[in-house]
């Protein structure tokens, strides 16, 4: 096989399966590479041989049809998620709702109750 990035040699992890370009996607520029390469024997994984058999074949699509559309999560996304899940849940306060008196009202400013009053037809 070519020389390349493997699974177990980017920065110390390894990388998402399907990630032919190491940019910690899974996505279409990863499935470009992959197309590009089909058949190819002697492949890396930086060629699209993600199962490390030397080709590039239908094993190494399924893995990257499977993972397509992931996305490894930005380190601080991670470290406010877990901040988060460490406190309680606010609950809601039930909010009053007031009112108004609407014959007091029309009786206090002289007007006439219109709720009281007689339907009158043309």
């Amino acid at each position: 096989a070519a020389e390349g990035p493997t699974p177990g040699t980017f920065g110390g992890e390894a990388p998402k399966p399907g990630d032919i370009n190491l940019d910690g996607a899974v996505d279409l520029d990863d499935f470009v590479i992959l197309k590009q390469n089909f058949g190819a024997a002697g492949a890396s994984w930086d060629q699209g041989d993600l199962t490390g058999e030397g080709d590039v074949d239908l094993d190494d699509f399924v893995i990257l049809k499977q993972n397509f559309g992931t996305a490894a999560a930005p380190v601080n996304v991670l470290a406010e998620a877990t901040a988060a899940d460490t406190t309680a849940p606010r609950t809601p306060t039930p909010r009053r709702i007031r009112r108004r008196d609407r014959v007091s009202e029309s009786r206090r400013d002289g007007g006439v109750d219109l709720l009281s009053s007689p339907i009158v037809r043309l």
